[in-house]
C-alpha cells in the first residue's frame, strides 16, 4: 500500500492486488471526498463503497448498530452532479445493495435499512432539525452519502454505503456524552465487520 502522490490533499492510499487497483480514503465531509470520488470515477472505478458513521434518528437505535441507506436526502452539493433531481433524493445501486445484504448474512449486530439525510455541518444542527428529520422517517444524519450517490449516478458507477451508528441524536445522546465512551467496544466490533464486508464486496 502506498500513499497517493498525485493529489494535494494527502488522505488517499492505493493498494494493488493482481491487475486490480484499490483506493482507500479516510475523510470527513464532502469537500475532500469529492476530489477523490471524482478522480477515481473519471479514471474508470468499477465500484464505489462509502463506509462511515452516522448520527441515529430512530428511538431505540443503539451506538454500534448498522444502517444501510436505501435512499438519501441531499444538500445542494449533490445537485452539482444531478441538477435535474428536484427532490434531491439519491439512491444506491440495486444489485450492489443485494450483494451487501447477502454479505451481512447473519449477524448479532442490529441492521437498519431506510432513508438518511446528508448534513455536513454536524455542530450546527438544532434540536428542531433532529426532531424534523426523525419525524420524516430518517434513520440517521451523515455527511457524505448524498453527494457520493449523486456522483455515482453521474459517472454510472455502482455505489452503496454501510454506516455504523455513533450516537442517537433523537435520544439526546452525542459523541460528547458518557454513553458514547461506554459503547466504544461495540462500535469497534461493528467497524471491523463494516470493513470486512467492504473488502469482500470489492474482491468479488
Amino acid at each position: 500500500m502506498k500513499k497517493l502522490e498525485n493529489t494535494t490533499v494527502g488522505h488517499g492510499y492505493e493498494l494493488k492486488i493482481g491487475d486490480k487497483t484499490y483506493w482507500f480514503v479516510a475523510v470527513m465531509g464532502t469537500s475532500v471526498m469529492s476530489i477523490y470520488i471524482h478522480i477515481a470515477s473519471a479514471l474508470g472505478s468499477k465500484i464505489n463503497i462509502l463506509l462511515g458513521s452516522v448520527g441515529g434518528l430512530k428511538p431505540g437505535m443503539s451506538s454500534g448498530d448498522l444502517i444501510i441507506p436505501t435512499s438519501v436526502i441531499g444538500n445542494d452539493n449533490a445537485r452539482m452532479y444531478d441538477r435535474d433531481n428536484k427532490e434531491n433524493i439519491n439512491i444506491p445501486d440495486d444489485k450492489l445493495l443485494a450483494k451487501l445484504r447477502k454479505s451481512l448474512g447473519k449477524t448479532d449486530i442490529k441492521v437498519w435499512e431506510g432513508q438518511t439525510t446528508t448534513c455536513e455541518i454536524m455542530l450546527a444542527e438544532t434540536e428542531q432539525d433532529v426532531a424534523d428529520w426523525s419525524k420524516a422517517g430518517m434513520l440517521g444524519v451523515e455527511m457524505e452519502a448524498a453527494l457520493f450517490f449523486a456522483a455515482a449516478k453521474y459517472f454510472k458507477i455502482p455505489a452503496i454505503s454501510l454506516l455504523f451508528v455513533a450516537d442517537n441524536l433523537i435520544e439526546n445522546e452525542s459523541f460528547l456524552g458518557e454513553e458514547y465512551q461506554q459503547s466504544k467496544a461495540k462500535r469497534e466490533l461493528t467497524k471491523q465487520l463494516q470493513y470486512q464486508i467492504g473488502v469482500d464486496l470489492l474482491i468479488q
